[in-house]
């Protein structure tokens, strides 16, 4: 360790750790029906991320309720710090638009004394791989992994004299204040490819050409069929690793993607073998975001459409890859969107998807634009992960940066 320096137990930083680190309350001594739309508020973890606090989706309870759990207090200016979930350990101050309040059961407050230690070097500290490898050490629980409140007192830290703190943190700031610049300027330029391709694909099926006809999908197609009621398939019905179900979820930009416990066995497939996907089928969602959809290729065949999505079986005038990439682009997501019905969420129903109007060039021709946008389509993913491996450097540099500043290699 650097001459100077001391490594202490972070309990060892205060003169009463029992007040200066505390955790929320039980839930015995708070339950959810006790929850209001406005009062005092509440922090949880959901609140509180790698050096912001994210002030969305607050809960509050009554000012009589918040004089109960008053020990349970946090203040502006107050380090809060979760105590579940992965990663652990996600520290930030409570800034002014937080406001005073209760912290939850899963958050630990702490209360510094800024004129002995710096809180931005403690804030740094606890988000560094320093203590996030520490704290992987005495996880408890495989699902949600947690700490226990003793854990976090007994964090180790390396500390130096406060004018070394306060240099190290304007350090960090200027770097991190560069990274940030830098990732957001990526994150931009990965924006910007995803609109262009938008664009194409909005472009193409804009156009009629000579040719071109305007038909319903059902028409262009073999005909869309709904997956089964909920009458016919139960949650009792569900393994892992048997034969997947298809839902909206499992349906991405590039394709689709089980989820293993969302799986039935082979003689539920078999008493379900209407609902099974073939070659060249569409599965494309019924509620949630409309145009979410993907051709079935030899991998997913026997895979089972799921209760939230259609199947369109293929037909000879119409090519499954035009009718995707024309199904996901702006223009008729936004069409979809506009024969959906729900409030709450978006729900197309079978009559509606079926007279769906397209437009529908000669099958060849349908060929070179899928041929076409397969190639922009390539480009574009080349371009965004060249991107996210930028993206993925600076967050190694910012690991690397905040090892360094706790090794004491910075100043």
């Amino acid at each position: 360790m650097k001459a100077g320096w001391e490594k202490l137990k972070f309990s060892e930083l205060f003169a009463d750790p029992k007040k200066a680190i505390i955790s929320g309350p039980f839930g015995s001594n708070l339950k959810s029906s006790e929850y209001q739309c406005e009062g005092v508020p509440l922090v949880r973890l959901q609140n509180v991320d790698r050096w912001k606090f994210i002030n969305k989706n607050i809960i509050y309870i009554t000012p009589e309720k918040a004089a109960e759990l008053s020990s349970h207090s946090y203040e502006v200016g107050d380090i809060l710090i979760t105590k579940l979930g992965a990663p652990l350990g996600k520290a930030c101050i409570a800034p002014e638009i937080s406001g005073s309040g209760i912290i939850l059961a899963d958050i630990v407050r702490v209360r510094l004394d800024d004129k002995t230690h710096n809180k931005d070097f403690i804030v740094s500290q606890l988000n560094s791989e320093v203590i996030s490898d520490q704290l992987k050490s005495l996880t408890t629980g495989a699902t949600r992994p947690r700490v226990t409140l003793k854990n976090v007192r007994e964090l180790h830290f390396a500390i130096p004299p406060l004018a070394e703190q306060e240099e190290i943190v304007e350090v960090l700031d200027k770097a991190f204040a560069a990274i940030d610049q830098a990732k957001a300027n990526l994150e931009q330029n990965i924006a910007n490819a995803k609109e262009l391709f938008q664009s194409k694909l909005n472009q193409i099926f804009s156009q009629k050409g000579a040719g071109w006809v305007e038909t319903s999908l059902g028409s262009a197609t073999g005909g869309v069929s709904t997956g089964p009621f909920g009458s016919l398939l139960h949650k009792k019905d569900y393994i892992e690793n048997g034969i997947p179900l298809i839902n909206p979820a499992h349906i991405t930009d590039t394709g689709i993607e089980p989820a293993q416990n969302k799986t039935v066995t082979s003689e539920t497939a078999d008493r379900l073998s209407n609902y099974q996907l073939g070659k060249g089928d569409i599965v494309i969602a019924r509620r949630g975001e409309m145009g979410r959809c993907a051709v079935v290729t030899n991998r997913e065949v026997g895979w089972l459409c799921g209760t939230g999505s259609f199947f369109i079986k293929p037909s000879e005038t119409s090519d499954p890859q035009y009718l995707v990439n024309l199904l996901r682009s702006t223009v008729y997501r936004e069409k979809l969107d506009q024969i959906a019905g729900g409030a709450t969420m978006k729900n197309l129903s079978n009559k509606s998807l079926s007279s769906f109007l397209i437009p529908l060039p000669p099958l060849p021709e349908q060929k070179t634009i899928v041929q076409h946008l397969d190639t922009l389509s390539a480009q574009t993913r080349a371009l965004e992960s060249h991107y996210q491996t930028k993206l993925t450097s600076l967050e190694e540099l910012k690991k690397s940066l905040l090892q360094k500043a706790f090794a004491g290699e910075l100043t």
